[in-house]
């Protein structure tokens, strides 16, 4: 037989370090995902879930470096921002973060809409198409005289297929698109250039929840009174804003209408998975939860 592979093949779009805050005394998190009869709970270690076979898994490459989005990007990413979080969940505050920590952080968030399954399969599907369009209209250009002769996109197509380095541009060009997203400076940027605070609700008496897509933004985020909300733990959430005045806005809403609020936002968004520390949210799932 042959070694056992050592690939990191169940890549975490939900990465452990920022489940693992909702884990109770046995490591477990309460989830609730929707079956045919209703929403099933239950409970799980963050490393269980939250992820997918080779999600990011370059094609036509060996075992050694297939896993480079997985071990160079997003590791990389999700290993500076949980420090980050640890210090903002310990501080109960942004106020503290250093400049690396404030960055690792708006990469973290800036990865979160992009790296679930659903927006990778779209933006490899996307950026395949579109790539595969413009490289045979900049072949019929170049080739006019063949573009006219006989069925000319099946043999270009074709002929990509039976070239290795065009194979492996086409069917990895969408994870290329992907890092770049995650480690744009624009993109960043426009997150670090936001007011930055921690909300404590635990006087709510509702523990917040968060999900499989914890990232919930109210307006665009270009908006100049744009909102972007991440829970980081069972009583603390984190909040981004252009506008100085969203912060007093939320300290002076109870506490309890605001995680009501924000735990019913991720309900909805949640693909599959909504995840707990606590049992208490049954109905809210139930009525919420897609899945």
């Amino acid at each position: 037989m042959g070694a056992k592979s050592n690939e990191p093949k169940n890549h975490h779009y939900i990465p452990q370090f920022y489940l693992s805050n909702w884990c109770g005394a046995d490591g477990r998190v309460v989830y609730y995902r929707r079956v045919p009869n209703g929403v099933v709970e239950n409970r799980i270690a963050p490393k269980s879930t939250g992820y997918e076979d080779s999600l990011y898994t370059l094609a036509h490459l060996h075992e050694s470096v297939r896993q480079a989005v997985e071990t160079e990007v997003t590791a990389d990413v999700d290993n500076r921002a949980a420090s980050a979080l640890q210090k903002m969940v310990a501080r109960k505050s942004t106020d503290t973060l250093t400049p690396n920590e404030r960055l690792a952080w708006a990469q973290f968030i800036t990865s979160l809409p992009i790296r679930n399954p659903e927006a990778v399969a779209d933006i490899k599907k996307t950026s395949t198409r579109d790539g595969m369009e413009n490289a045979f209209k900049q072949a019929e250009q170049e080739f006019p005289a063949w573009a006219k002769a006989g069925d000319f996109k099946a043999e270009f197509e074709a002929s990509v297929d039976e070239d290795l380095f065009a194979r492996f541009l086409r069917d990895n060009y969408g994870l290329f698109i992907i890092c770049e997203l995650m480690l744009n400076p624009s993109f960043h940027q426009i997150i670090l250039n936001m007011h930055w605070w921690v909300l404590d609700l635990a006087a709510s008496g509702i523990s917040l929840i968060t999900c499989d897509r914890p990232y919930k933004t109210f307006r665009p985020i270009s908006h100049p009174r744009g909102l972007i909300y991440v829970p980081i733990s069972p009583s603390l959430a984190f909040y981004a804003s252009p506008d100085p005045r969203k912060k007093r806005q939320l300290q002076a809403q109870p506490p309890k209408i605001i995680a009501k609020q924000m735990n019913r936002a991720l309900a909805v968004l949640a693909a599959k998975f909504v995840y707990a520390f606590d049992n208490q949210h049954a109905p809210l799932a139930s009525k919420w939860l897609a899945g």
